[in-house]
């Protein structure tokens, strides 16, 4: 997850309902075309990606972009949050399904 990412979908969920075809458009091509590759290699370390994932709060959080709405602000960092927590927590599962299907785990 980057700032980047975060940023985008505080946009994508914060904003008036947008054509579909648009920008919502956009982010899905982008992340369905990247993510895969992108996950496949940060999630070969656990510890490093919950790492990152706090960096990026951190970084988020000294920067805010005041034309975000707060709520969805909130809402999308607890969700980033809850997903570091779950990675923490599930973490010898995903290692083991990296593992069966032949994924380097670190």
């Amino acid at each position: 997850m980057s700032v980047g990412q975060l940023r985008w979908r505080s946009r994508l969920n914060g904003g008036p309902a947008q054509d579909p075809t648009g920008e919502p458009a956009l982010f899905s091509s982008l992340f369905e075309t990247l993510g895969p590759s992108v996950n496949a290699w940060a999630f070969g370390d656990i510890p490093k990606l919950q790492l990152t994932i706090d960096a990026v709060l951190l970084w988020d959080e000294r920067y805010p972009d005041p034309s975000l709405d707060p709520a969805v602000y909130e809402r999308m960092r607890a969700g980033l949050t809850a997903l570091r927590d779950q990675i923490g927590r599930e973490a010898d599962m995903i290692r083991a399904e990296r593992a069966s299907r032949g994924l380097e785990n670190r």
